[in-house]
């Protein structure tokens, strides 16, 4: 074989080399905003991220120079709402050392969405999209920087869905736009769009309490009361926790809306066996008053008042919360001893 021909065996070997490196990484990148987009559509339960994280932590010990280990920890830790300050500050530390390290911003900018810094946030976002034209995290994030219901805002967040059809969340987004529009312009294919596209996100990530609110919400404003107590119980059976004590409350007030006192009495007894803190009880006395049941709402003060509750926070908060209470000499006589 002359050395022109092996020449050129050489060469077709590193380009298919070169090529397969290539595809490899691609698949590598794929992966690994697969893993985000599970966080940010919340496909992955709570259990399973738990777990990864005691293992990524293993590895770290073993390996802390791993940045692509650090970065999964840290995706994990934005996800179960842990530790934000030190996350931030180590994803700003690495991104310090390399601005144009994708994961790193992606994960920045969940966090101040997650925070509501929006301005921020759109700052990031629009950093992503320049670091990975293609990455369809970077163009859900530019859809979020628009609050409003414009049809650029739909169109970054098709184009997300372009790059990665199984990403569900712009599915989400999409329709509570097209729900902005229904409000506005009252029409049935604005209604019907924006309903198809927040169920859809609902039935592929049934965990996500983002969603089902959504849901809830746009129950609201039609009022379908009906549809909504669907929708909070089913977030109620789902929700973590941390997040039952606030549909506890909102389904409490579906059922005042449909004169179901006792459920809604039942729901509220629950927030404030719950929610020790004061809040709860606060939530129940409000409630009672607001009912007519004074007796009752006097009642839950007193004990509040007897377990160190402030008056002045009642007082705070009174001609919103308790109208026409300063026409009620026993409650007025309660609070100003």
């Amino acid at each position: 074989m002359n050395t022109s021909k092996i020449s050129s065996i050489v060469i077709l070997f590193f380009v298919l080399f070169a090529c397969t490196k290539k595809n490899d990484l691609q698949e590598e990148n794929m992966l690994n905003e697969k893993l985000v987009i599970s966080v940010i559509d919340k496909t992955i339960s709570e259990e399973e991220v738990k777990f990864s994280l005691v293992n990524v932590n293993k590895l770290i010990n073993l390996n802390n120079s791993d940045i692509s280990l650090v970065l999964e920890k840290n995706l994990y830790k934005v996800y179960l709402e842990e530790d934000f300050n030190a996350v931030e500050q180590e994803l700003k530390e690495i991104i310090h050392r390399d601005s144009m390290n994708l994961y790193a911003n992606i994960m920045l900018a969940m966090m101040k969405y997650d925070s509501f810094e929006f301005e921020e946030a759109a700052l990031i976002a629009n950093r992503i999209n320049k670091i990975d034209p293609r990455s369809a995290i970077g163009y859900y994030f530019l859809g979020l920087s628009s609050t409003s219901a414009d049809s650029n805002s739909i169109k970054l967040f098709e184009r997300a869905i372009e790059y990665q059809p199984d990403f569900i969340s712009p599915y989400f987004q999409i329709g509570m736009r097209q729900f902005l529009t229904y409000k506005s312009d009252e029409s049935y294919k604005s209604y019907e769009k924006a309903y198809k596209n927040i169920k859809y996100a609902i039935e592929k990530s049934p965990h996500n309490p983002h969603y089902g609110f959504g849901l809830w919400w746009f129950y609201e404003y039609t009022q379908d009361y009906c549809g909504q107590l669907v929708a909070v119980t089913d977030l109620l059976n789902k929700a973590i926790p941390k997040d039952s004590v606030k549909y506890l409350i909102y389904r409490s007030q579906i059922y005042e809306k449909v004169n179901k006192f006792r459920e809604a009495e039942s729901d509220m007894l629950d927030f404030a066996r719950i929610d020790t803190g004061g809040s709860g009880n606060y939530h129940l006395a409000v409630f009672y008053y607001r009912n007519k049941k004074y007796d009752l709402a006097l009642n839950v003060m007193k004990k509040m008042i007897e377990e160190g509750y402030d008056r002045k926070d009642f007082l705070k908060n009174i001609d919103i919360d308790f109208p026409d209470i300063k026409n009620k000499r026993e409650f007025m006589e309660l609070l100003e001893e």
